[in-house]
């Protein structure tokens, strides 16, 4: 038998059903093989149509080699492609090297780390997290080691230059993942006029095309995919296209995949090698609720921290604020069922239909409201705790957001931090959609 982490190939007659057996490439890529004799070949890999390795390979099985893309480096000349060869034969003979190793990621505008963690826990190498935004650093590195947070503008970023700085090669199997900021597609912003963070999709699409990795996953508000940013989802379409990519886009909803909260998102994946999938939805009857997953947090009173548990802090409220959550019903009620409207801020009973949520409580045995990023203030959505007289804490949101309770977010001030828990993907749906590609 071979030694692990190397196939000896040899002969073209049917392999016996106990041996390890390797399928060559079809007749179109026999000169590619050919071409690449004894040098790294980035085809190669299984699921591509190139080569499928079957039985056992490196002492695991190739079902766990195929689902993590381990497949890196093949060396050797196969003289003809069309065969199966296997060990033992008296025929011509060839050999194969494999390496292996974890597909790698780098997180693109990655915030505090969200999307990061779900395709960490999806067993994703992410190398690099990158955003502009230093304040994120402390936050993203303290919680997704081993990985660096690379403080660039995508606008200023060599993706070549990146790619060799932490380790990268032009043979291991790689995913792009960006969540571009979301504000200038969503239905919430009300300015039509041009926004220069727009084109951050478009600047992306140019590194993918730089420097193309093997998959690619976008994460972004409902309004990429209609007419807020259609013009940009349309020409990012065209420039994935052009570089032999398949894309398969649609609107998900963060609560059919175990996140306990209406959280609609746009979703692409795109595969440059054999067809994109999405994920199936993995919630089946009833969804995740808010008790589900805060429930267990101790008591608190607004402007009160756990000296316990990181980041079980709530905001303090102005005395106004607090006669209005006071008399607001417990478990899901709104500001509409309160009595004496007279304790409303002016401007709810001047208008008292617009943006009905806030002031809202969120209800128990309820999946949680679009969390934002000011998910803890309870004048900014439906983000009053359901029994208690305060917003959520920063505890309480990153959990609706399904960040572990270890995951620790650090900042200057708590707007900072809630900021970052309201904009990150939920780690939940990353990592679904981290296994999805990890299965292409």
């Amino acid at each position: 038998m071979p030694q692990a982490g190397q196939l000896h190939v040899v002969g073209v007659d049917a392999p016996p059903p106990d041996q390890p057996r390797v399928l060559a490439a079809p007749d179109a890529l026999a000169d590619q093989f050919r071409q690449h004799r004894n040098s790294d070949v980035e085809a190669v890999r299984p699921g591509n149509g190139v080569i499928g390795v079957r039985s056992q390979v490196l002492s695991m099985p190739i079902s766990t080699i195929g689902s993590q893309r381990s497949i890196r480096r093949v060396s050797g000349m196969v003289s003809d492609p069309r065969a199966w060869y296997y060990p033992g034969s008296s025929k011509r003979s060839a050999c194969w090297t494999v390496e292996s190793g974890m597909l790698k990621a780098i997180d693109f505008f990655c915030g505090a780390g969200g999307l990061t963690r779900g395709l960490l826990d999806a067993g994703i190498d992410v190398v690099a997290g990158v955003d502009n935004d230093p304040r994120l650093k402390k936050t993203y590195e303290h919680n997704n080691k081993p990985g660096c947070f690379i403080e660039e503008d995508i606008v200023d970023l060599d993706i070549k230059a990146l790619r060799k700085k932490i380790g990268i090669r032009s043979v291991d199997t790689t995913l792009y993942a960006a969540c571009t900021p979301c504000q200038p597609f969503s239905t919430l912003n009300r300015t039509k006029t041009d926004d220069d963070q727009k084109a951050l999709l478009l600047v992306f699409a140019q590194i993918v095309a730089q420097c193309p990795p093997d998959f690619v996953i976008v994460e972004n508000v409902p309004g990429l995919h209609n007419a807020v940013g259609r013009d940009i989802y349309e020409r990012f379409i065209a420039a994935l296209t052009e570089h032999g990519f398949d894309a398969v886009a649609e609107l998900l909803d963060a609560k059919d995949f175990g996140v306990p909260q209406t959280r609609k998102r746009f979703v692409l994946i795109a595969a440059r090698h054999g067809k994109a999938q999405l994920p199936a939805p993995t919630t089946s009857g009833t969804p995740r609720t808010v008790r589900e997953y805060i429930e267990k947090y101790p008591p608190l009173a607004a402007g009160e921290e756990s000296r316990k548990i990181a980041n079980h802090a709530a905001r303090t409220l102005p005395e106004h604020h607090r006669r209005i959550v006071e008399a607001v019903p417990l478990d899901g009620g709104s500001r509409s069922d309160v009595e004496d409207t007279s304790i409303l801020l002016k401007c709810h009973q001047d208008r008292p239909d617009a943006h009905k949520d806030v002031f809202g409580r969120m209800a128990w045995d309820e999946p949680g409201p679009t969390l934002t990023c000011r998910c803890t203030d309870v004048y900014c959505g439906r983000f009053i705790h359901p029994e208690q007289h305060r917003g959520i804490s920063l505890r309480e949101a990153a959990a609706l957001q399904t960040f572990s309770d270890d995951y620790e977010f650090f900042g200057n001030s708590f707007l900072e931090k809630s900021r970052q828990i309201g904009n990150a993907v939920p780690v939940r749906l990353a990592e679904i959609l981290g296994k999805a590609v990890a299965r292409l």
